[in-house]
């Protein structure tokens, strides 16, 4: 998985600033017997300084990529990548992503998919979360139904939805 490109490049600051601190640890550590106690002191400031200046990149890097991979809920128009079960009054199966397309994950888009039921019921989830909601026919595939899934006419529908990502994170490669 890519992580994205701001957050490399906080990852990167956070080596970068390790890197110099080490460096001018070595080099504070190598003039203690030479120098008085002044530099000593000025070298331990700026050690001090990039420490702080390091842990912050990294809490940042850290915590944004943890914001990135566990989530945020999807709002009207996000992208998200589920695994989803269409299952009709009776119990019967009518669509299983995970059958389909090679199991991976489907990207949808909240609030915008084929039947306004299920758009609907996208929005608010979390990556992480399961959850199950039942869609009139009026918010399904109506009068017509769907012959291509075995839906019939207005059939009363039951989504049983997983969510793996919500924006950005919906369009690494999956």
């Amino acid at each position: 998985m890519q992580l994205d490109p701001f957050i490399s490049g906080l990852l990167a600051l956070s080596a970068t600033s390790l890197g110099t601190w080490i460096a001018l640890h070595l080099r504070a550590q190598a003039g203690t017997s030479s120098t008085g106690a002044g530099r000593v002191m000025r070298h331990q400031a700026i050690r001090m300084v990039l420490t702080v200046v390091c842990l912050c990149a990294l809490s940042m890097a850290v915590g944004a990529a943890a914001a990135q991979l566990v989530g945020r809920a999807s709002r009207l128009g996000d992208e998200m990548r589920v695994h989803y079960v269409i299952r009709l009054e009776d119990g019967t199966e009518a669509f299983n992503s995970r059958t389909h397309k090679e199991g991976k994950p489907i990207l949808q888009t909240a609030g915008k998919c084929t039947t306004v039921g299920f758009g609907n019921g996208l929005i608010g989830l979390r990556p992480g979360d399961v959850s199950t909601f039942t869609v009139l026919p009026e918010d399904g595939f109506g009068a017509e139904g769907s012959p291509k899934l075995n839906i019939p006419a207005n059939a009363k529908l039951t989504f049983e939805v997983e969510v793996f990502a919500v924006g950005r994170a919906a369009r690494l490669n999956w």
